[in-house]
This record gives C-alpha cells, sequence and structure tokens, in this order.
C-alpha cells in the first residue's frame, strides 16, 4: 500500500481523563465547527500505584486523580476523521507517513483535546453539579495513543507520554533554595504582597482550567500594582494635582486627591502616561507586550461584561502580561 485516500481514514486517540464523568460506558457523537467525531467512554478505577513506574515505596510521591481525591476516571477513546487533520486541500497520501512523521501525533491528540473538551462542556451543561470539573489541556494527560486506521487496518501508530496531572504519581520536592528566605519570613509578621497574592491566585485559577476567572485577577492584579507605583512615585515627587488631572483627563470635582485621580484615571492612561511620568517607561512603546496588554483586556471585557467563554490561550497570554507589567512595577 503506498497512496490512500484520507478521506477513507481514521485516527483513534485513546487517553485518561484526571476526572470521572459519570455518564454510561458508551459511544457518542460529538459535532465540531468542521467534522463530527465519536468519543467512546469508558469508567475505570485506579487500583493500584501505577507498575509502569515500578515504584515500590511511596513516602515521596502523591497520587492524584481529581479535586475530591477519587480514584475513579474516565477514559475516552476518541475518533477523528483523517481529512480534518491534514485539511481540505489533501485527498490522497502516502500512506508511509502515518508512522514517519513526528508532528502528526501531536496534532491529532490536540484536535482529541479539543473534541473531550466540547464532550466535558456539554457535560458541565447538563449537570449542575460538575462545577468543579474543567476543560483540559495536554498537561492533564500523562500517556496517549493515537493510531490510523483504514477501513478497519491499522496503517500506524504512535505512543505520547506526558508527566501531566491526570493519571499522576507527582514527586514532592522540599524547600532547598529557597529555605533560607522561607525561615526568615518566618521571623517577621510581612504579609505577602497584595500583587503577589494576586498573581498566584491568577495562576491557580489558570492550574484549574478556570480561564473565565484567571483573565479577571490578571487584570485585578496589574491594576493594584500599577496604582500602587504611581501613588507612590507621584507622592515622593510632590506632583501638581492639576497636571495629574490634565494628564489623566479627570475632573478636578471627581478627584481632589492623587489617590482619587489615580483611581478615576483608565488603566490605558496609567499603562502609558502614567507608567511613562513615573518610570519613564510607556507600555505603548513596546509594542509587543502592548499587543498582548490590548488582547488580554479584550478578554477580561468580554470575560466581565458579556459572560464569554476563555481560551486556554488567552488566559496564558493574560498572565503573560501580568507578570511583564508587575516587573516593570518593582
Amino acid at each position: 500500500m503506498s497512496e490512500v485516500d484520507i478521506s477513507q481514514v481514521q485516527v483513534v486517540a485513546d487517553f485518561a481523563l484526571p476526572v470521572c464523568l459519570y455518564i454510561p460506558d458508551n459511544e457518542y457523537s460529538v459535532q465540531m465547527p468542521s467534522y463530527t467525531a465519536v468519543v467512546k467512554i469508558t469508567r475505570r478505577k485506579q487500583k493500584h500505584i501505577d507498575e509502569r513506574l515500578f515504584i515500590e515505596a511511596a513516602e515521596s510521591i502523591e497520587l492524584r486523580r481529581d479535586r475530591h481525591g477519587r480514584l475513579i476516571y474516565s477514559e475516552l477513546n476518541v475518533t477523528i476523521p483523517a481529512s480534518a487533520v491534514f485539511g481540505s486541500s489533501i485527498s490522497v497520501i502516502d500512506s508511509h507517513v502515518f508512522s514517519r512523521d513526528d508532528s502528526l501525533p501531536r496534532i491529532a491528540l490536540q484536535m482529541a483535546i479539543d473534541v473531550a473538551n466540547r464532550f466535558i462542556e456539554a457535560y458541565r451543561d447538563v449537570d449542575d453539579g460538575a462545577f468543579y470539573i474543567k476543560q483540559i489541556s495536554d498537561g492533564d494527560i500523562y500517556k496517549a495513543t493515537i493510531d490510523w486506521y483504514l477501513d478497519g487496518q491499522h496503517l500506524g501508530g504512535d505512543l505520547v507520554v506526558k508527566y501531566g496531572r491526570g493519571i499522576t504519581l507527582e514527586p514532592i520536592s522540599l524547600l532547598s533554595d529557597a529555605l533560607d528566605r522561607f525561615v526568615a519570613e518566618l521571623s517577621t509578621y510581612n504579609r505577602m504582597a497584595v500583587t503577589k497574592e494576586l498573581l498566584m491566585s491568577a495562576e491557580d485559577y489558570f492550574d484549574q482550567g478556570d480561564y473565565r476567572m484567571t483573565v479577571i485577577e490578571a487584570r485585578t492584579c496589574v491594576e493594584v500594582a500599577v496604582d500602587q507605583l504611581l501613588l507612590k512615585e507621584f507622592k515622593k515627587r510632590g506632583e501638581d494635582l492639576s497636571e495629574l488631572r490634565k494628564m489623566f483627563r479627570v475632573s478636578k470635582k471627581s478627584a481632589g486627591t492623587i489617590e482619587g485621580i489615580i483611581e478615576k484615571a483608565s488603566i490605558s492612561d496609567k499603562l502609558t502616561k502614567g507608567l511613562k511620568k513615573a518610570i519613564d517607561i510607556s507600555l505603548d512603546n513596546i509594542e509587543h507586550n502592548w499587543q498582548k496588554w490590548l488582547t488580554a483586556k479584550d478578554s477580561r471585557e468580554r470575560a466581565v461584561h458579556k459572560g464569554e467563554i476563555i481560551t486556554r490561550a488567552e488566559a496564558a497570554n493574560a498572565l503573560e502580561i501580568a507578570k511583564h507589567i508587575i516587573e516593570l512595577t518593582k
């Protein structure tokens, strides 16, 4: 066999979810934007430590399955038409590509994850008690097998191994480099900076798959960090209130103090005119970062005012630019 009709080929991805979906073991058809996938779900139970890791002693590992500590999980078998993977421009392809192209398994796995997330979305929509079940990423998958079939004939297969949070045996690492700082911290009552706490909160939401709250918390973190910097710098210099009101386009009636002016100013003005005056850096002069900020700003507005679903990529962007802005304010 040399060339095959791509329309007759299917790719099958097998992997375990980090949670259990309590629906009957069966095959379900899932409509995606440009193709229809089939998901076969099977409920499994983790009975012992994964023998593949050859672990005899468990003192230094933590067995995790889902946020409720359950050891039951769902295994998915996702079938996707290969034409969706290759695109409409390719109709015939050399059969050897299925066993030789290293990029195909990753592409197929990501598409299977997209299908799984649509599956999870529908499950969450009908089960009000499934609030703790979030959409997944490839980091939630420990192992996945990718196989290609033509009318039941196996064309090639791959094993994609990851060390994600799904079927996990995670090493527990003790503080080492930070131990001295930890001990020193205990000797004082200096509380964690609110900006750091907010940023860690945003990272926690991201880790849980709550991307909507990630962009909201990241934005709050940015506003607090920038406001604190501007207030500190402007008070130290004794900046003229009328000049600040003019720069930030704030009326005298609505803001009679530096705190009031900063509170009333728009976040975009604070990131440009404000930072320029305070530390001689304007975010809009850093083109790449300014675009990231505008994207993050839009994500937050859609999440807050329209209640739209935020993607993992949008949440990751919001976290990245928030961290950069916080670094600028230190």
